[in-house]
């Protein structure tokens, strides 16, 4: 027993653990859509068993004789991670250790965002889910899209690279959300999930944070 709860113990993923829970989460969601899907699929779901049970019969004793290999990868990997972090930890500038902390940050809010998504499919079903992520993916366009934008306003080439690529990526969105809404009035319901790029609070929400770090600026 002690034996075994060494080797648990060993085993357990210190870096990479987001990874084997984003799996299981998203395993969980697509089944579930999986599900939705079948029982509505009509005077097709009798094909459909048939084809479950064809795809059951070849593909299990695969992902049996298999089953062991992806966590016992991703334990190797997430040692070499550790082995690496440490080094970086040790050698690397503040800096940099700025932008791997704040890359930490978004992946702890994707695996929490991920996790919610699942319970609101099991609760609410499908539609529910929808929603939340739609909702979810507006606010991620609007925080990263300012966020990343005004950091890279502040390197000197890429000012230059922004007057033209800027227009471009407005211009795109633009049309994306002219189609979408458009499809929405046609009665395609699956484009009720899909959010809208907001442009315009992007744009307001640039200049206001250009315009605080110019005000923080002038007063230090």
């Amino acid at each position: 027993m002690a034996t075994e709860m060494v080797e648990l113990e060993n085993q357990r993923l210190k870096h990479l653990g987001f990874i084997q829970m984003a799996a299981i989460n998203t395993l969980i969601c697509v089944l579930n859509l999986y599900e939705y899907a079948k029982q509505n699929s009509g005077p097709l779901k009798s094909g459909v068993r048939t084809v479950e049970d064809t795809v059951t019969t070849v593909v299990a004793p695969v992902c049996q004789k298999f089953r062991d290999v992806p966590y016992k990868l991703l334990v190797f990997l997430d040692k070499k991670v550790d082995e690496a972090a440490i080094k970086f930890d040790k050698d690397a500038p503040s800096l940099a250790k700025q932008v791997v902390n704040q890359a930490s940050c978004l992946v702890l809010k994707a695996s929490k965002v991920a996790q919610t998504l699942v319970s609101e499919a099991r609760i609410g079903g499908v539609p529910a889910a929808m929603n939340y992520a739609a909702g979810k993916y507006k606010d991620f366009i609007l925080d990263q899209s300012v966020w990343i934008w005004y950091t890279l306003n502040q390197v000197p080439p890429f000012q230059k690279a922004a007057e033209v690529v800027v227009p471009t990526a407005a211009h795109c969105s633009d049309k994306y959300n002219h189609v979408v809404v458009d499809m929405r009035k046609k009665g395609y319901t699956g484009f009720g999930y899909l959010p809208l790029v907001p442009l315009e609070k992007i744009e307001r929400t640039f200049n206001k944070k250009c315009v605080t770090e110019k005000e923080g600026a002038i007063a230090n």
